[in-house]
């Protein structure tokens, strides 16, 4: 075997295991709505760098899986949910990469960058159109989509 086949059989393989990896984290997080009503969730629009970031609970050390343009945090042990990291997040609204609800997000992160949402047990309340919490499960329920594609 050259070098050639060595190289595209480690490709295959870590290519395998990047499958298994998104399969068990799709089982794992099955609800994501669920886990941000659960655990509350802190979102922040960095505009010098143009990046989103989402933290579902409280911010914490994660491994990075890629989908796509977006990076998915998980917990390394647990594949738990820990959030998301979107680069170019206005770039990619204005070329149409991303959703209406990313949109409408946008539109919050505009006048408020950093936002937090906390656990349902600790809310004030009820969600309002274009409130922080209603466009958060809006969020989370687009993540279920794309998890069950997976």
């Amino acid at each position: 075997m050259g070098v050639e086949e060595d190289f595209a059989a480690v490709r295959e393989s870590a290519d395998e295991q990047a499958r298994a990896t998104w399969k068990r984290f799709a089982e794992k997080n099955a609800d994501p709505e669920r886990a941000m009503r659960s655990k509350g969730a802190f979102i922040e629009y960095a505009r010098e760098f143009d990046r989103l970031y989402i933290t579902v609970g409280e911010p914490r050390e994660g491994m990075a899986l890629f989908a796509g343009e977006v990076v998915v945090m998980a917990d390394p042990e647990t594949l738990e949910w820990i959030g998301i990291d979107v680069p170019d997040f206005k770039k990619s609204l204005s070329v149409g990469g991303l959703n209406a609800m990313w949109e409408r997000l946008s539109r919050v992160l505009d006048w408020q960058p950093v936002l937090h949402i906390p656990p349902d047990d600790q809310h004030q309340g009820g969600p309002g159109p274009d409130s922080a919490p209603d466009i958060l499960l809006d969020l989370a329920q687009e993540f279920s989509r794309e998890l069950a594609a997976v």
